[in-house]
């Protein structure tokens, strides 16, 4: 075995609240591909596809932040005290999904073209580089070897396909707004991650109490 199995359930219980942006990535994906061959023939299209993206990475980025942020609030909600621990692999399960997402939104050959060998290639990769990160990872650092593998082979799926996507149907990305992006949600992190850190216990718990009290009203 890898990991105890303690490990495994701390692990599992952060994976579900994590994958709350896979719930929403799915409700996009159900539409963008009708939304993509809609704008198709438009004289504008690629530029249109470009600010899809950078909407899309706002959103997500928006709810992964959402996510990771009160991860720890979350877990001490939802789960008994034992599971605690749970929320520390919620940012990078949730930025697994988000990585995930974004390769989809970024790779508009995939709808295009439909060339089924870039697929499998791609497919192929994907799982070697996430078996090897696994097979290093966990024995040695457990349950957040797994999220930071789950992180690095989703990474690199995505620039996989938002390479592929862009060999092949070439999309006019605004770079410096998507840069800019990158920065704020990276700093609203930062920041909200000390801010975290250096609340007084005693508010945090006071929080959580009235919370379970509001709960034990509505039962």
């Amino acid at each position: 075995m890898f990991v105890a199995a303690s490990a495994a359930g701390f692990y599992a219980l952060g994976y579900r609240i994590g994958e709350i942006l896979y719930l929403v990535i799915l409700a996009f994906e159900l539409a963008y591909p009708q939304f993509v061959y809609g704008h198709l023939k438009h004289p504008d299209a690629r530029t249109i596809y470009a600010r899809v993206c950078n909407y899309y990475l706002a959103g997500l980025g928006f709810i992964w932040l959402a996510v990771s942020l009160f991860a720890e609030e979350t877990v001490k909600i939802m789960a008994h005290p034992a599971y605690h621990d749970a929320y520390l692999v919620v940012p990078w399960i949730a930025g697994a999904f988000l990585f995930q997402g974004l390769g989809v939104v970024w790779n508009i050959s995939m709808f295009v073209h439909r060339i089924v060998k870039y697929r499998l290639m791609a497919s192929i990769t994907t799982a070697t580089i996430s078996v090897i990160l696994n097979v290093v990872l966990i024995p040695r650092y457990g349950m957040m070897g797994a999220a930071m593998a789950a992180l690095a082979t989703f990474f690199c799926q995505f620039l996989i396909q938002a390479r592929l996507g862009y060999h092949l149907y070439p999309i006019p990305h605004e770079w410096g707004r998507i840069a800019r992006l990158v920065a704020v949600g990276t700093g609203v992190y930062a920041a909200g991650s000390l801010l975290c850190f250096f609340l007084p216990e005693p508010a945090r718990e006071l929080f959580l109490q009235e919370h379970a009290q509001l709960r034990r009203l509505d039962d």
